[in-house]
This record gives structure tokens, C-alpha cells and sequence, in this order.
């Protein structure tokens, strides 16, 4: 949806063309919207003062799927969080056994020798509790150390000052206590004598040099911008008219916003910068299109003219010209990234040397010179489209090499020319000796490598592009996405741990697998349209769609239908328990009408993964944990470690509306990672 929107740019890095993202955060539901920018326009001599327009303004939406909807009222009544924490202190005499007499809020007075406990109790909102000792000791006081010998103190310090034309020979004359004046050119001495307590002392000396007067100073008084704007793309000076102190809007019809600078000087001198383009129309941009290959075509013929690409004998190797075949002709076939192509038309890139024409007859005429071989240039690979990685890394920089070549008629003498080579966009190895060329990194969407050879007197000059190809996107890792993705659609996704299968996501169902031990099958939530399959009797028959749990009863050699999950409810083929509870009659009270508890969850629940380091084993430490996206209310957070050593263990508090306190334990040091469940009210 396209919508009348305004705002202000500051600073703004990107450039014409560009498409930025707005978060406008003015109202009580933020808006996000996208643009286009218009034009640009940079202050190089004020900072913060560049400014641009905007267009072609879309307002961003994003709402949850049906899935994450019921993953929501999934986990709606398995939230628990902290409900209290008490801190207590207790002596005593063993510093790896608790005490066992009464705790007390404030830490008492502990003698040497005694150890000083400390206990952390913390409460959760589901009963049940945690708690944690610390523990400290009291040491003895150490002996008194031996008597330092006696110092040397300063008694005095005395600063006198003298004038002289030398700084390097010490002055001979007076030394006076106040600075006396110096004259430009001459030197400056300070003398300072200390006179210590064992009636020794020492004589320090400075020397400076009094400078002479320095020329005025030539500084900015100001700066004058001037802008037009032109339907021409070149050729404006300063004396072209309709130049203003105001930036002037540009059109269709006048697409190019012109700027020169009038520099004032304190001197009163001024400079004039020369006009340059800082702004364009842009017209609405077709879809990208991004060069896959190119493919040169080579004939050698008898032909200067009239050859087409239709004529017959073209090859896609270079073909040797002769006497009788004189002209080396070329041209390419360019595949672009949307299956079009293109080619160029048929051109002469090298030229086979005539003879030199017989002398005139006459007395002892001599023969004519021999015609120069005609010395061409050609690049074993000349263009190239790399595919990328979803980030517009190229995956693979192998396919990106080639070798330079210079001929002379039908010999080559790329030995005998003189190579120099450029980058840009791109980075990339070049051996002198092979004459081959490496890319090897790309710092652009488009990098080119400009080769040039001169041989003879003459330079020749070929161009190797590379650009990255977003066609067919290959991913050899996804991670960290963040932001608003609306609808996405992907295939199976297979999730490991420790390399074994884990969790596999299909087109219609979530499966689980034992990774801890052999990576047994344990059971699937699927969503389908229910229909009887002959062999499992449910009430598949009963509802139109639904989301079905398999798992396997311990005991049993099969895996069971154990609950189904329908618009209006959800039925159960075996008893559920929660910590040991039947929770059947907790079902059973519940009020009929839950949706208002789902509406205040949808949109206030996020659920996300991060990675948790161990600076020192079995040491409670705490680590900041940022949220994807910012809550409106402080959120409920729950913790759950992503590992298989026992002894591990998370909990969290101190949860803000961006971050939370994560508090972690481990018998060693190894990295692990963690799942985060945040709901708000």
C-alpha cells in the first residue's frame, strides 16, 4: 500500500536510488514504512548538515502466522518466573560445609580464622525454590615487617632564571628570581638547585627559545553555496544562468541539481569550486538484472565487412588469421540472471599484416618493407556472475581467474609486453610472470580488473568483470535473522545437536529425535486434514482440521496418537501430567471463553536463542541478554540450557522492556547455548 508521507533526513549515508527503512516512533502503534531516496545532497565542510528527499513511501505490516499463534496458547500456561529473592549470612567454622544454626539478613561480625557464609534463596511463581551459598574467610592479621632504613627528604628547591644569546652553553652572568624579558631569537635558562636533608644537593637546567613573530593567519570567513537546476548532465559552468542560493527543485524535465561553493577568506581573497552534480530525478528503476555469463565468439575470414553472426564458421576459440584470412573478427553473447541474452555486434579485434607493396620498376629498384603484423589482445575469461550466499557473499571466488595474452599477427609475445593492472570493486591477485589474474575478495556488487599491455609503442587495454549473481542463492549457514519477514515459506529443515538429528521441520508436521543417545524417532506434531486412514480409530473423522501429537507410552512398543488440538478445543487419548499432577480436573475449570488471554499474548511473546560462554567452572556468573525487539512492558522470561553435561544450570531476573539478567552455572568452562521464551503483559 502506498501512502502521502514527510520526514526529515540527517546525516543520511546511503545514495540516490537507495531504499531506506523508517521507524516512526512519534505514535502509541510505531509505524514502519519504506522509501526511495530522491536526491541527495552533501555539506562536505558542516558536519551533520546533509540532507536528501524521499519518495515512493510504502508502509510496512507484518502479522503472525496461524502456527505461531498456537505455539503462543501452547506455552501460555508453562511460563514460570521468579517470585522472590532472600539473601542471609551465618559464621562458621568450615569453609566446605554449610552451617547448620539460623541465618540472618545482615552480615554478622566474623573474628580471624572464621569463615563467613552467605545463602541465596530465590522463590518461583510455580512453588518451587533454588538455593545457593557463597562462602568467605576472616584471615589472621601478619607480623609486623623490619624498620626501613632513614630517608632523604628535600630540604629546599631554589628556581632562578637568566637570559642568553646560546642554547647549549650555560650562562655565566647573574641569576635572578624573577623571569626577565627576552627578546625574540634569544634563549630562556631556568636553574634549579635542591638541597637535600644529608646536606647534598643538585643543580637542574631548562633552556627554551623565544620565537619571532609568525604571519598572519588565513582562515574561512564563510562560504557561499550556489545551486541550479539543469536537464543537462554536462557542460554548466558558474556563468551559466539561473544559478541560486536556494536549492531549487529538479524534474523530469530538469533532472540534474547542480552546486558550486564561493569560499570567502579572512584576507578577503575568495575561491570558486567548480560545479558538480549532487542530486538526480530517478526515474522508477526496472527489476535488477545481473550478468550469469558471457560467451566470445571468434572467425577468422577473408572478409573486412559484411560479416554477421549469422555467417558460418564462428568457434568459441580463437582462430588463427593468415594471408589468406586476414581478419580476426568477435563478438559476445551475454546471459543475464533473468534467462534474456544479448549480443554484440560482430567487430575486427586483430588484423593479419599485407605484404609490402614491389618496388617501382627502375634502375636497381628495391623491394617495398613488409607489412607489421597487425598485434591484438585477448583475455581467457573477460566477464563472470559468482553465485552468493543469502548476505551477497560470492560462495565460491575459483571460477574467477584467467590469463592475458598479446599476439603479434598469429605469434605470441606476451613475454615482450609490459603488464600493469587495476582494481576496482574488487580484490584479486595478478602474477607478472603467467600473466594470470586471481579474484580473490569483492567489495562491490560489480568489480572490475583493467589490464594493460604495450608492446611496440602500442597499449591495448581488456576489462574482467565480476558480478555477484542473486538468482539461485545458496546457504551453507542461516543464522541471527532478525526483523519483519511476513510470510515465509520454506522446505524440510533438519536441526542437529552434536551431530545428530534433533528436530525436523516438514510441510506439515514438527518431528523429535533422541540426539542424546542413538537418534531414535520420539514423536511428531502434525497439522492436517483429518480423515480415517484405516488403521488408527480417533475422531479424525470429527473436525475439518486440526494438529496432532504422536509420541510412544513408555512400556509400549508403538507410537500412539496421544492428543489432538482442533479450532474448539483439544481432546486427549492419554492422561497429562505436569510435574507429577493429573491436570485433568485443572482442564476441566477452566473458564469457557480464554480468548481475551490469547489476544493480550499475540504480538507480547518472543521466542529466540543465544550463546553462553563460562569464564571460570562451577562460578555463578551473570551475562546481559538483549531482546530481538523491544517489549512495551518488562516481559516473563524463561531460560532452558541447550546441553548435555549435567551440572548446568540457568535462571533469569532483572528483566527490563530490551534485556534481562541471565544468571549461569557450569562444571567447566565449554560454551553452550541457551532457549529464551519472553512474554509480556
Amino acid at each position: 500500500m502506498k501512502v502521502m508521507y514527510e520526514a526529515s533526513l540527517y546525516d543520511l549515508r546511503a545514495d540516490i536510488g537507495d531504499t531506506v527503512q523508517i521507524a516512526d516512533n512519534r505514535f502509541q502503534e510505531k509505524v514502519y514504512l519504506s522509501a526511495r531516496i530522491q536526491s541527495v545532497c552533501n555539506h562536505y565542510t558542516v558536519s551533520g548538515q546533509d540532507s536528501g528527499v524521499l519518495a515512493n513511501y510504502k508502509i510496512l505490516t507484518s502479522n503472525p502466522t496461524s502456527q505461531v499463534t498456537q505455539i503462543m496458547e501452547q506455552l501460555k500456561d508453562q511460563i514460570v518466573s521468579v517470585k522472590s529473592t532472600e539473601i542471609t549470612y551465618q559464621i562458621g567454622n568450615s569453609g566446605v560445609e554449610p552451617p547448620e544454626g539460623q541465618w540472618v539478613p545482615n552480615p554478622p561480625q566474623t573474628s580471624p580464622g572464621q569463615y563467613l557464609w552467605t545463602r541465596k534463596t530465590t522463590t518461583y511463581t510455580n512453588g518451587s525454590q533454588t538455593t545457593e551459598y557463597s562462602v568467605s574467610r576472616n584471615g589472621d592479621d601478619g607480623k609486623d615487617g623490619e624498620d626501613g632504613k632513614d630517608g632523604r627528604g628535600v630540604r629546599s628547591t631554589s628556581v632562578t632564571y637568566q637570559s642568553s644569546s646560546s642554547g647549549t652553553t650555560i650562562p655565566t652572568g647573574v641569576w635572578s628570581s624573577s623571569i626577565p624579558s627576552v627578546s625574540a631569537g634569544k634563549y630562556l635558562w631556568t636553574r634549579t638547585v635542591i638541597e637535600y636533608t644529608d646536606d647534598t644537593s643538585s643543580t637542574l637546567y631548562s633552556v627554551s627559545k623565544m620565537g619571532g613573530n609568525g604571519t598572519d593567519g588565513k582562515g574561512i570567513k564563510s562560504i557561499t553555496e550556489y545551486y541550479l537546476a539543469s536537464a543537462s548532465s554536462s557542460g554548466v559552468t558558474t556563468s551559466t544562468s539561473g544559478w541560486t542560493t536556494k536549492i531549487q527543485t529538479i524534474t523530469t524535465s530538469k533532472k540534474y541539481l547542480w552546486n558550486y561553493e564561493v569560499i570567502h577568506y579572512t584576507d578577503d581573497t575568495s575561491t570558486t569550486t567548480s560545479p558538480c552534480i549532487i542530486g538526480v530525478y530517478g526515474d522508477k528503476g526496472a527489476t535488477g538484472n545481473g550478468i550469469q555469463s558471457i560467451t566470445n565468439y571468434y572467425l577468422a575470414t577473408a572478409s573486412g565487412s559484411d560479416v554477421t553472426t549469422d555467417t558460418s564458421g564462428w568457434t568459441t576459440t580463437v582462430q588463427t588469421i593468415s594471408a589468406a584470412k586476414k581478419y580476426l573478427w568477435n563478438y559476445e553473447v551475454v546471459t543475464y540472471t533473468n534467462g534474456n541474452q544479448s549480443e554484440t555486434a560482430p567487430h575486427i579485434i586483430g588484423v593479419y599484416g599485407d605484404q609490402g607493396k614491389p618496388g617501382k620498376d627502375g634502375h636497381d629498384g628495391e623491394d617495398g618493407v613488409d607489412g607489421t603484423d597487425g598485434i591484438s589482445m585477448i583475455l581467457s575469461n573477460e566477464a563472470i556472475a559468482l553465485p552468493c550466499d543469502i548476505e551477497g557473499n560470492p560462495l565460491d571466488y575459483s571460477p574467477a581467474t584467467g590469463t592475458a595474452y598479446v599476439y603479434k599477427g598469429a605469434s605470441d609475445v606476451s613475454a615482450s609486453a609490459t603488464w600493469t593492472v587495476s582494481w576496482s570493486g574488487m580484490t584479486g591477485t595478478w602474477t607478472a610472470s603467467s600473466r594470470t589474474y586471481k579474484v580473490t575478495g569483492m567489495t562491490a556488487d560489480v568489480g572490475k580488473l583493467t589490464i594493460k599491455a604495450v608492446y611496440s609503442g602500442i597499449t591495448l587495454t581488456k576489462v574482467f568483470t565480476v558480478t555477484k549473481a542473486l538468482k539461485n542463492i545458496k546457504v551453507n549457514k542461516l543464522s541471527a535473522i532478525s526483523g519483519v519477514l511476513g510470510e515465509v515459506t520454506t522446505g524440510k529443515i533438519t536441526n542437529t545437536s552434536g551431530g545428530k538429528k534433533a528436530l525436523v521441520i516438514n510441510d506439515n508436521a514438527v518431528e523429535f529425535y533422541d540426539y542424546t543417545t542413538n537418534g531414535e524417532f520420539c514423536g511428531r506434531i502434525r497439522g492436517s486434514k483429518f480423515q480415517n486412514d484405516g488403521v488408527h480409530k480417533c475422531m479424525r473423522h470429527e473436525v475439518e482440521y486440526g494438529v496432532e501429537w504422536v509420541g510412544k507410552i513408555p512400556g509400549s512398543s508403538d507410537y500412539t496418537d496421544m492428543m489432538y488440538l482442533f479450532p474448539d478445543g483439544f481432546a486427549l487419548e492419554v492422561p497429562l501430567y505436569n510435574y507429577g499432577r493429573n491436570m485433568t480436573r485443572v482442564f476441566n475449570n477452566l473458564p469457557d471463553d480464554t480468548q481475551g488471554t490469547i489476544d493480550r499474548l499475540n504480538g507480547r511473546i518472543q521466542a529466540f536463542s543465544a550463546s553462553v560462554s563460562i569464564s571460570k567452572a562451577n562460578t555463578w556468573e551473570t551475562q546481559v541478554v538483549k531482546f530481538p525487539k523491544a517489549f512495551e512492558k518488562a516481559p516473563i522470561v524463561i531460560v532452558q540450557a541447550q546441553t548435555g553435561q549435567s551440572g548446568t544450570l540457568v535462571w533469569a531476573d532483572g528483566a527490563t522492556t530490551t534485556q534481562f539478567t541471565l544468571h549461569k552455572y557450569r562444571p567447566s568452562t565449554t560454551a553452550f547455548g541457551i532457549q529464551i521464551i519472553a512474554v509480556s503483559d
